[in-house]
């Protein structure tokens, strides 16, 4: 959707074949872009993204209690870069660790998460950068949760020169608690689950 200043975002379509899961987002983002469209948070209670229950069976079955500090519906656009957290196309279940700093003191983490990749492009946007920014969820056959999100930027400055650039990828891994370990979220979903 173009912006009136330049900026704008794609939601790739959701794949009706594999549950609607989502399959991508791409941007251009600046900064009138941002305040002008400023993003949402997620209302998992109206929207949730496949196998968003699932995951949190899956989280207490590995000790994880309560679920909800170790599942999340994680924005592919963050909410900080215009994301809209009230589509389907835009939210992959994933876990806690992967999209942000855990919340349970047992979870050691992951570092670098979606969010301190998400934080970089803002903070390049907030000093004036104009950032292509793309993020694509990795899938493992017809499971409808990624393994993996890979996260792309490339910046320029107001004088044209190289700004921000990353082409990373931030596994969906939950740390379990049973067996002290991580699992990749994306390979543990039954073929096919889709709540």
């Amino acid at each position: 959707m173009p912006g009136a200043w330049g900026g704008w975002r794609n939601y790739g379509p959701v794949d009706p074949l594999h549950g609607n899961r989502a399959t991508g987002v791409e941007a251009c983002l600046d900064a009138a872009f941002l305040q002008a469209d400023p993003g949402t948070g997620t209302k998992t209670s109206a929207i949730a993204p496949p196998a968003y229950t699932w995951a949190a069976i899956f989280a207490s079955d590995q000790g994880n209690r309560p679920a909800k500090f170790w599942r999340n519906a994680c924005h592919l656009l963050g909410k900080q870069l215009s994301g809209d957290g009230l589509r389907y196309d835009n939210l992959a279940t994933c876990s806690r660790s992967a999209n942000a700093a855990p919340m349970d003191r047992r979870d050691p983490g992951q570092h670098p998460n979606m969010v301190f990749y998400e934080n970089q492009v803002k903070d390049a946007v907030d000093v004036g950068q104009v950032v292509h920014y793309k993020v694509t969820p990795k899938y493992v056959g017809n499971r409808v949760v990624p393994v993996s999100f890979r996260m792309q930027a490339r910046g320029v400055n107001a004088d044209g020169s190289p700004g921000i650039q990353f082409d990373e990828s931030v596994e969906n891994e939950m740390y379990g608690l049973c067996e002290g370990r991580f699992c990749t979220l994306g390979r543990e979903v039954p073929e096919g689950y889709r709540k």
